[in-house]
């Protein structure tokens, strides 16, 4: 199953972030897709290689939780700014971070990203 990064583009623009930071932060959104599908790419290949209690296969799934949560809160805080584009950036975060740790404490996808 492979995740496709969602475009925030329309984002650019918005009231407390300049350009480039916004940019820089879609880059990293998009990176975190892209080593996602990477990671999980290989993992599958390792376990049909037999390959499951390697330190290799050790890192990756390591990697993939850094990778995968990268994804998945960048995706989130985005959406979030696009839901609110009026709101101050402050306001964004106090009602984002409950939503944020709740949904990672009960371990569930926050993120809209096609292909989950």
């Amino acid at each position: 199953m492979a995740y496709s990064a969602k475009d925030y583009g329309k984002l650019i623009g918005m009231e407390g972030f300049s350009e480039t930071l916004l940019k820089n932060h879609f880059t990293l959104y998009q990176g975190y897709v892209t080593n996602t599908n990477k990671v999980m790419d290989t993992l599958g290949e390792m376990a049909k290689g037999g390959k499951i209690g390697t330190p290799e296969y050790a890192e990756l799934k390591r990697r993939l939780g850094w990778e995968f949560n990268g994804m998945r809160l960048t995706s989130f805080i985005s959406r979030t700014w696009a839901e609110r584009p009026h709101s101050t950036r402050t306001e964004n975060w106090v009602r984002s971070w409950p939503k944020i740790l709740e949904a990672t404490r009960r371990g569930k996808r926050t993120s809209k990203v096609s292909g989950a």
